[in-house]
């Protein structure tokens, strides 16, 4: 079951869907409920429009309905994956694309649940590995902001290039972890002696 969802809704795309067996895919049932893209194909243009909306406009609109559920269950469905990426879409996008975005992946969803007979598992709504990478994602870049950034430079003699960790106020260090000053005199030297050759 659901979450968000009420009876109504749930009755409804029940109904519209009917045997699951009949889809092979979740793309096959997001297009049967009208809420894939309009393609249009000529030789090697390829034009995209609005979603199609063929298929039962009921099953549209209760998957729509959850939608919109969901999201005035912020207090609860806040920290779930998809309501992080719906809210990002509303901001590039706008509000009614992100909505249609969210009631495709929610059809994909639907039949997943359908298809394997299980019910609706919140914890897969989170991904703590993705959470975990982000948030060092955010460290990193905070880090790198206050501290310094990497910045590459050419070795003398038109050798690589190498990646130098320059630090805010200060010489910083190379990506071997000596002192910049110290690899600029290396490299004084070796210019030095390639020019006494």
């Amino acid at each position: 079951m659901l979450t968000s969802r009420g009876e109504i809704c749930a009755w409804t795309i029940r109904a519209y869907t009917d045997d699951i067996t009949r889809f092979s895919s979740a793309k096959k049932y997001t297009a049967y409920a009208g809420l894939v893209p309009w393609v249009q194909n000529s030789n090697k243009t390829i034009q995209h429009g609005h979603i199609t909306k063929r298929g039962p406009r009921e099953l549209r609109t209760a998957l729509v309905q959850v939608v919109m559920g969901l999201r005035r269950m912020q207090a609860k469905t806040g920290s779930w994956r998809l309501m992080e990426r719906y809210a990002l879409m509303k901001q590039n996008k706008g509000s009614g694309k992100a909505i249609i975005a969210f009631a495709r992946k929610m059809a994909t969803i639907v039949w997943c649940m359908l298809s394997e007979d299980a019910e609706f598992d919140i914890g897969q709504m989170f991904a703590p590995k993705l959470t975990e990478k982000a948030e060092n994602i955010r460290m990193m870049t905070k880090h790198e902001s206050s501290a310094g950034a990497f910045c590459a430079r050419e070795t003398p003699m038109g050798g690589e290039k190498q990646r130098i960790f320059v630090q805010n106020g200060s010489g910083g260090m190379d990506t071997n972890g000596e002192p910049l000053v110290a690899a600029r005199e290396m490299q004084k030297k070796s210019i030095n002696t390639a020019n006494m050759r």
